[in-house]
């Protein structure tokens, strides 16, 4: 993975890390994950780069990158719907207008986060989507 993605990636699941829902941690998982517990709340995010362009010359080229994350966020049934509308809320003020460093990479939420979806109902859990918009500079010497 080419390193200012890893910076996203990493930046994003640290963030979750600090997410909390009626008192229980939000696990980010992978989409293929297979083992997957009913009774879990979690969230699937993927990294994406629509564009790239050079910022400056010289020895040190600084360029910028813009993508997006989209996070499917999943909530048991049994919880309530009420829950995965708390979780959305509680990830999009978690990126609004959020500047980060990691590994050297600057890395802007913004414009603000979207949600995508209605709520739907899937597989024991409550489902909804949410884009976060970024761009990040990074440097090539």
């Amino acid at each position: 993975m080419v390193a200012y993605l890893e910076a996203v990636n990493d930046d994003v699941r640290s963030k979750f890390g600090t997410l909390t829902l009626s008192g229980s941690s939000v696990t980010v998982v992978h989409s293929n994950d297979s083992a997957l517990d009913p009774s879990a709340t979690y969230a699937v995010v993927n990294v994406g780069v629509s564009n790239n362009s050079q910022q400056t010359m010289g020895t040190s080229k600084r360029f910028r990158a813009t993508g997006e994350v989209l996070c499917e966020l999943w909530v048991p049934i049994a919880t309530g719907e009420n829950d995965v509308e708390d979780l959305v809320e509680n990830v999009t003020n978690l990126f609004i207008a959020q500047t980060s460093t990691v590994s050297a990479h600057t890395i802007r939420y913004q414009p603000a986060p979207a949600v995508l979806s209605t709520p739907i109902r899937e597989e024991g859990h409550w489902s909804r989507t949410v884009r976060i918009p970024f761009t990040v500079d990074y440097f090539v010497t």
